[in-house]
């Protein structure tokens, strides 16, 4: 059974596919830090809220049993100080996520180039290969009607061959501008799109400073080295 050879376009297509691919992933990563981070913003908050709650309850309770530790008054003490190591914990863990979300900022500055110069390379290298295999099946009216011009212009012109044939590019451009383009049917065209790549969640900051990339990078392993001491990095 005979395989279908693959287009000449595919390595490059299969490189902006890779590089499109992995700049979603981390835009999805980012996304999910950052609600990550605002839901455990929200629990830190109510587990404050709820630790001071809890602290008035028991002060006022101690007060009221004039310092007698019943079950109910430890029982309140324990919440209060659960709410309160709760809070903490949450703070931990959102100096945590903010590290994430740095490292992948990074990430997303890193894969934010190849996406777009994949595509540039693929959709130029695909326009070239459409017009060199359209080369090889022109007209042979239109290539005798060339050379007639070519021939003409060597007697009675002195015009550059290019100057010569204005005419053929003027109407292949206006021919082209007119003739219908569905991209439904243009399966390459479909899978790169005719519009630049617009990589999100790319801090231009960080993308157009290779030193600030570098120092947050620094920053980075330290702070985790301090958060996690035992971990080595």
């Amino acid at each position: 059974m005979n395989q279908k050879k693959p287009h000449s376009i595919t390595p490059a297509l299969e490189r902006f596919k890779a590089a499109k691919a992995q700049h979603l992933k981390n835009e999805e990563t980012y996304k999910e830090i950052m609600a990550s981070i605002a839901r455990s913003q929200q629990k830190q908050r109510d587990a404050e809220n709820q630790s001071q709650q809890a602290d008035g309850t028991w002060r006022k309770l101690f007060r009221s049993l004039r310092g007698e530790m019943t079950d109910e008054l430890q029982t309140e003490h324990i919440r209060r100080i659960s709410q309160r190591e709760l809070a903490q914990e949450f703070g931990h863990l959102i100096e945590e996520l903010e590290l994430d979300k740095s490292t992948v900022l990074l990430e997303l500055c890193a894969s934010a180039k190849p996406y777009k110069d994949t595509h540039r390379e693929a959709l130029t290298a695909y326009a070239d290969m459409e017009i060199v295999a359209a080369l090889y099946t022109l007209p042979p009216e239109l290539i005798r009607a060339v050379k007639i011009k070519m021939a003409v212009n060597n007697v009675y012109g002195d015009e550059s061959p290019a100057r010569a044939l204005d005419m053929l590019i003027t109407t292949l451009i206006r021919a082209a501008a007119l003739s219908p383009f569905n991209i439904e049917k243009e399966t390459v065209l479909a899978e790169l799109s005719l519009q630049r790549p617009e990589p999100g969640y790319v801090d231009s900051t960080l993308n157009n400073s290779p030193i600030k990339r570098g120092r947050l990078y620094n920053e980075i392993k330290e702070k985790r080295k301090k958060l996690n001491p035992a971990v080595e990095q």
